[in-house]
């Protein structure tokens, strides 16, 4: 069984924690669509879709966060893949919401999942879970 190295044991923490506002923001979206879709009248229904899919989509990176926060921690090769793919996606929406005129949330959200790329990236751990250059 191979040991898990420092870094990845950060960067599954990290993306637990990731994860846990990630279900809350993705709650929240989705509990605003059907506050409002009870009504009708208040917002359109192309609004309230499209706060279900930004909903659905934050759970769904939730999950993600998860799954490779387990296996982060029991040092799985796969791990560092869905880590970075993850990360990644995270970024480029957040890097969207912010062109758009986003707020100040979404330059925080950028921090966790640069951290957690960055740490996938070093050496040591791409050295540590045998990932090919």
């Amino acid at each position: 069984m191979m040991t898990r190295p420092g870094g990845a044991t950060a960067a599954a923490v990290l993306a637990v924690m990731q994860a846990v506002l990630a279900v809350f923001v993705g709650l929240v979206l989705l509990r605003l669509a059907t506050f409002f879709g009870e009504d009708g009248a208040m917002l359109s229904p192309l609004v309230m879709t499209l706060a279900e899919v930004n909903g659905l989509f934050w759970v769904a990176v939730a999950v993600l966060y998860l799954a490779f926060a387990a296996g982060a921690w029991r040092a799985r090769p796969w791990a560092w893949w869905l880590g970075v793919v993850v990360s990644c996606v995270n970024i480029v929406y957040l890097a969207g919401v912010m062109l758009k005129g986003g707020s100040l949330m979404a330059v925080a959200g950028l921090i966790v999942p640069t951290i957690v790329l960055g740490i996938l990236c070093s050496p040591s751990i791409r050295q540590a879970i045998n990932v090919s250059r």
